[in-house]
């Protein structure tokens, strides 16, 4: 593909582009270049509650949580905030605490779904609820407290109460529920003191976990603290494009000379090149560049004497690439060893420069003493391949 720029055009420059695609054809682009010349950049812990919990949310205190006797632990629990009024099927619904082994997931939340409906497993399992003054508490069944201001049990409620296995016994670091046997000091085993909402009620605002440990037994396991450490894996398909190259402006214009009794240069910046290199296969790629001889009317300054000193860089990004510097800029071409003939610009061997590269270069013309006045205009043509 080819792209002619003129110069004089009273028009705003736009960005012309040239791509290679599947077929072997270079991009090209073709830079008109004129000369003038004239006259001159919370853990659990013991009695610590947790997760930490909102004011008006449930929180419990398990005293000790760690190095239990594995023969026999007195366990204390204490809980504020739990819900004393919701009714379920006609009645308060109350809460259980319980203690027993759970595997929690990256979430901080069980993973067997029963967990909350089918008690069997927990080695104690207590139903803690509203009840009426002088009630007699028991192993499985304790009292919630109901705030005193607010007897109607509308605001949240308060026990405490030492946890023990259904006949009263301490609880211990193993046991033994159907035809399955926990032990909390294997290293496999999390063994935690709970909170839900009883009644088999999906409501998960009562939930609180609090891991334990008995002496000689694997650390509390998860924490379920919103602040643990979870992974999971990003995947990103990058598709690939083609060979682009697009020039940033239409032509250059070289700065006036005067003429005297010896050769004169000019200088300019030549506009910079972007090649945008996306094919998968990385063959590498060359951009060179060739200029016509200067014409004004029948006179010419010959294409040679338009010689140029390359420079390559990377795109400008605010991202961080994983690349190198894999783009080269070519050799110096000075005036009269210059662009008559095709000169590399800047290239990257196989198996580099993929992204957007930017090359460019300072362009000087020499003007021999004896050439006549006028404007010169040549064309310079840069090839990707």
């Amino acid at each position: 593909m080819r792209v002619g720029m003129r110069a004089g055009m009273r028009r705003s420059m736009g960005r012309r582009t040239g791509r290679l695609g599947g077929m072997p054809v270079p991009a090209v682009v073709a830079l008109v270049v004129a000369a003038a010349l004239g006259p001159a950049p919370v853990r659990a812990g013991a009695s610590v509650p947790v997760p930490a919990a909102a004011a008006s949310g449930p929180s419990l205190m398990v005293t000790p949580a760690t190095d239990l006797d594995p023969a026999g632990a007195v366990i204390r629990v204490t809980g504020t905030g739990y819900d004393s009024a919701k009714a379920l099927f006609g009645s308060h619904r109350g809460i259980y605490v319980a203690f027993g082994a759970l595997t929690l997931g990256p979430d901080g939340r069980p993973t067997d779904p029963s967990w909350y409906t089918d008690a069997s497993g927990y080695q104690a399992a207590v139903y803690v609820h509203r009840r009426p003054p002088g009630s007699v508490d028991s192993p499985t069944q304790k009292t919630m407290e109901v705030d005193p201001s607010n007897p109607d049990g509308a605001t949240n409620g308060r026990f405490d109460f030492e946890l023990t296995r259904a006949d009263g016994s301490p609880i211990t670091a193993r046991w033994t529920a159907g035809d399955r046997t926990y032990d909390c000091t294997d290293p496999a085993t999390r063994c935690y003191v709970l909170s839900f909402a009883a009644k088999g009620d999906t409501d998960r605002s009562q939930d609180v976990f609090i891991p334990v440990r008995f002496t000689g037994g694997p650390g509390p396991g998860p924490d379920p603290d919103p602040a643990a450490t979870v992974t999971q894996t990003v995947t990103a398909t990058v598709l690939g494009g083609a060979l682009t190259l697009t020039a940033t402006g239409d032509g250059v214009t070289l700065p006036p000379v005067g003429l005297r009794d010896v050769d004169q240069t000019t200088s300019a910046p030549l506009g910079d090149l972007i090649v945008g290199d996306y094919r998968e296969t990385s063959p590498g790629w060359t951009l060179t560049g060739q200029v016509t001889d200067f014409r004004h009317g029948e006179d010419r300054i010959v294409a040679d004497n338009l010689g140029w000193t390359p420079a390559a860089r990377a795109a400008p990004s605010s991202l961080v690439a994983a690349g190198g510097d894999d783009v080269v800029a070519g050799p110096p071409a000075p005036p009269g060893q210059g662009l008559g003939s095709p000169r590399v610009l800047c290239g990257a061997p196989a198996g580099r420069g993929n992204g957007s590269w930017v090359c460019s270069a300072l362009l000087t013309l020499g003007v021999p003493g004896s050439t006549r006045p006028g404007t010169y205009v040549a064309t310079l043509t840069l090839t990707l391949a």
